[in-house]
């Protein structure tokens, strides 16, 4: 996205003096992007009380780049700070609760995300038809004309399938638990791609690893409720 229109949008106003000047221009943006991406492989060979710590820095650096901004929030970008305070929740209280409840809470956490979006869209007639889904892919990527012109060529008549394939399948995740496991990975098999080229296209810094990385928890609650069918 457009350095001036981030910048047009920031919430400069929380953090004052030279630290939040220095987050809030675009070194800091991109020193908390980086910092963020360094900080990962710390938590493959930490001590579970340095993962504690580690996970306190994350959480940290990563609320300082959602609130800098109020353009590129999506459903991926709550998704990754539930996903961050959950981990926390289950740190603290790992030896009173299973770390199985906090996969659950992911799990569910993710499969309301779904359904709630998909209700949203099933009740607007321009999601149904396709306009919706054609106009963000036209306007949310302002910077490449060759991508928007390679766009107004498809037919409309994909992008109304394609709107339809993408409202009933959010609004049918509630059964997600319940599907043949074989089922469920085809059904999530469709979830990937649409998350994978959606965040390409569409250039979601969030929305690919958040949601991808939640999907092995669709798998985890379907493997205890399923057999109990």
């Amino acid at each position: 996205m457009d350095w001036a229109l981030i910048k047009g949008f920031s919430r400069s106003g929380m953090l004052k003096g030279k630290i939040g000047e220095y987050i809030f221009n675009k070194k800091g943006f991109i020193a908390l992007n980086i910092l963020r991406i360094l900080i990962l492989p710390f938590f493959y060979q930490s001590s579970n009380e340095l993962f504690f710590f580690n996970l306190i820095f994350l959480n940290l650096v990563n609320w300082l780049i959602y609130i800098r901004t109020n353009t590129m929030h999506n459903a991926a970008d709550q998704m990754n700070n539930i996903v961050l305070i959950g981990l926390l929740i289950g740190q603290v209280f790992m030896k009173i609760n299973s770390i199985e409840l906090v996969i659950v809470f992911f799990g569910l956490t993710l499969i309301l995300n779904y359904f709630t979006s998909g209700i949203s869209k099933f009740h607007q007639e321009k999601w149904h038809n396709g306009y919706y889904l054609r106009t963000t892919l036209l306007y949310r990527n302002l910077e490449n004309p060759s991508y928007r012109k390679a766009i107004k060529k498809i037919d409309k008549s994909v992008f109304k399938i394609s709107s339809l394939i993408i409202v009933y399948w959010q609004v049918s995740s509630v059964f997600m638990p319940f599907l043949p496991p074989t089922v469920l990975l085809v059904y999530l098999f469709i979830g990937f791609w649409f998350h994978v080229s959606t965040g390409i296209l569409l250039g979601l810094n969030n929305f690919i690893w958040t949601f991808i990385g939640l999907m092995p928890t669709l798998i985890f609650i379907n493997s205890k409720v399923y057999p109990l069918l």
